[in-house]
């Protein structure tokens, strides 16, 4: 897997989810199409790439644009899938707290839940949950409630 991160310096920060690096590359190149020039630009053999340019808007003013990409390894990070004992799929958060499958599901991000399945497919669930609790910090600039130590529904 690897993540690709836009920023155009206006419109705020845009990433997404992307089996290769040549798929990540095209989505990277396809946003840096109205670019002017490119300052600097860096890559490494495990995938990462990072690139800065610039361009200018029709009253001149100059922004930045900037670019990388980075390998990510799925883990389960402490997420596990387990039955109750009432035969019951649940998950178990990495603080040990058990979770309804089904009821998790639902107190997901109806749109980042989805495209992490879109990029991740076919993976474990405790990968796809670990997967979004990071993506949620990340889109949100918080922790999951179901990934805390004490999750209230």
């Amino acid at each position: 897997m690897f993540k690709a991160t836009f920023n155009d310096g206006i419109s705020g920060e845009e990433w997404d989810w992307f089996n290769t690096s040549d798929e990540a590359m095209a989505w990277l190149n396809g946003k840096f199409g109205g670019a002017d020039e490119i300052i600097s630009e860096s890559g490494s053999e495990d995938g990462r790439f990072n690139r800065v340019a610039e361009w200018e808007n029709f009253d001149g003013e100059t922004f930045q644009m900037t670019g990388n990409i980075e390998p990510i390894a799925l883990s389960n990070s402490g997420w596990q899938e387990m039955t109750n004992e009432r035969g019951e799929k649940v998950m178990v958060n990495p603080h040990g707290k058990q979770l309804d499958f089904e009821a998790a599901l639902m107190n997901m991000d109806d749109d980042l839940r989805e495209e992490l399945h879109m990029a991740l497919a076919p993976c474990s669930e405790a990968e796809f949950f670990a997967a979004y609790a990071d993506a949620h910090r990340e889109r949100f600039g918080e922790e999951w409630e179901l990934a805390k130590d004490n999750p209230v529904w």
